[in-house]
């Protein structure tokens, strides 16, 4: 899923106005008649960010998803930041004499 936001450069919670101001800004920077450079769809991708961010029912629509797949993806680094510990096996909160009985086992 496109991140509507991040083309347009823009909050969350950003009014039309700005919204607006910022797709005029972006077209004028990335149009492909001004700006040969550019690929079309740097500005197609911007054309269809506005389109969806200034219509309010598709605005309401692409929030669902968007603000479910952040929400998801969040949950995701969670479990990872706590199983990413490589030593996770050899740690334990009831002091050392677990740490000693594996290292007795392998021989350290």
């Amino acid at each position: 899923m496109k991140d509507y936001y991040k083309i347009l450069g823009v909050k969350e919670n950003a009014t039309k106005e700005e919204i607006h101001e910022a797709f005029r800004r972006l077209a004028l920077k990335y149009h492909p008649d001004i700006n040969k450079n550019v690929s079309q769809s740097v500005f197609k991708d911007i054309n269809e960010a506005y389109y969806v961010l200034s219509n309010d029912e598709l605005r309401k629509e692409y929030n669902k998803k968007y603000f479910a797949q952040i929400k998801k993806k969040n949950k995701r680094e969670t479990i990872i930041k706590y199983t990413d510990d490589s030593n996770i096996f050899y740690k334990d909160n009831r002091g050392n004499k677990f740490n000693d009985f594996l290292n007795e086992k392998n021989g350290l």
